[in-house]
């Protein structure tokens, strides 16, 4: 059936899904990284105000 032929269905599907997020959390390049280490710094900026 059409049924047990879903991406939702399949643990390999699932698995790629996960490893994608999972890739993507990381910056790829220094601009990236940059703007990462800017927004993870704005709660330590706004407690000092």
């Amino acid at each position: 059936t059409s049924e047990c032929q879903s991406p939702d269905l399949n643990p390999i599907e699932m698995l790629w899904h996960d490893l994608k997020k999972a890739v993507h959390i990381y910056p790829h390049n220094l601009t990236e990284l940059e703007c990462s280490m800017l927004v993870d710094s704005y709660p330590r900026h706004t407690q000092w105000i």
